[in-house]
This record gives C-alpha cells, structure tokens and sequence, in this order.
C-alpha cells in the first residue's frame, strides 16, 4: 500500500517520460523542419493565374433574377460557398468572391460594402453590385428584422420610414415632449 492508502499509479511519472500522444509513443508528428519543406511553402500564383482561376468557376448562363430582370442574366459561382456567398483563395487569402469579382474592376471605397441588386447571393457580376453603406445594405435585404418595423411608437404616433443619421427610428412628437419637459424641470419624470 502506499502511504496515502490509495492503490499505485500504474503510469510511469518523471521528466524521464515524456508526455505521450494517445496512441503511444508512435503519436510524434515531425515538426516543420522535418519531412517534406515544400509542402509548408505557399504557392505564389501569377495575377493571370488567379484570375483564370477564378473565371473557370463562374457560370455566365446564369438565370435571370426575378427580384429585377432588367440587370440581366446573373453570373453564378461555381466554387466553394459559405453562408450562400462564393468563397475564392486569391493565393495568399481567402476572400468573397462578388468582392474579387468587382475590385478586378472598380475599387470598393472605405466604409462600404457591396450589396447584391439582383438578391443571388451566389452572384459575381460587377454590375449587380452597388457600394452602399451597412446601414443602407441592411435596410435593402429581405432577412431586415424577425418581425416587421413598427409604424407607431409607444404612444401611436407614427415612426419615420428611413433610420436618422445614429441609424435609430425615433419618434419626432415624444422627442419634442421629451426636450420640452427637460427645459422646464429639468428631469425627464413625470411631475404628479
């Protein structure tokens, strides 16, 4: 028995044992300076390369949208796709392929995002994708809120369509009643 009265490890302890994987001592992989070098090298692709990469994954036969028709035929992604968008590894970086798709064009301006006009996400054509800002973005897309916006506020009078400029839907007559009760008591409680 052993002092404490508990039964004997049998695990070997010590720095003389190292730490094993679970399959045993075979579990050693070689690090990155054994084994194949090349296979931990990036493949530096030529921009002909990428871009020709990038094109043999686009159907230009796509359909037509039916949210608007007059933008014609979609070019869809054939290639890998998350979330319903077109996923491109351009050689050094995964990124969305509409946004390749359109800075091989046109630059994207800071602060905006594209947003889809035909509504096909998976589609790559520039001239579907407009800059916007997220706010303008969000409000244009069918998923906008689990439920409908409010037309009223609490008190029934009516809510303006569009967000001000801090993105919030405020009702002008209760702010109006909520200044005016500031300026005279200077607290916004009811005064019984």
């Amino acid at each position: 028995m052993t002092p404490t009265g508990a039964w004997p490890s049998t695990r070997k302890q010590g720095p003389e044992w190292p730490r094993l994987g679970r399959r045993g001592p075979r579990d050693r992989r070689p690090g990155p300076w054994t084994g194949n070098r090349r296979r931990h090298e990036t493949k530096r692709y030529s921009t002909e390369q990428r871009t020709a990469a990038f094109w043999s994954r686009v159907d230009k036969n796509g359909p037509i949208p039916e949210f608007r028709p007059d933008l014609g035929p979609c070019w869809l992604w054939l290639g890998g796709k998350r979330r319903g968008y077109g996923r491109f590894y351009d050689g050094t970086t995964g990124v969305e392929a509409h946004r390749w798709a359109y800075m091989s064009q046109w630059l994207i301006p800071d602060g905006l995002q594209l947003d889809h006009l035909c509504r096909v996400r998976a589609c790559v054509r520039a001239t579907h994708l407009e800059p916007v800002t997220n706010q303008v973005n969000v409000l244009r897309g069918f998923e906008v809120h689990s439920r409908p916006l409010k037309p009223n506020c609490q008190q029934g009078h009516r809510l303006p369509a569009m967000p001000d400029a801090a993105g919030r839907r405020r009702c002008k007559v209760c702010e109006r009643v909520y200044r005016e009760r500031w300026r005279r008591n200077g607290t916004t409680q009811r005064v019984a």
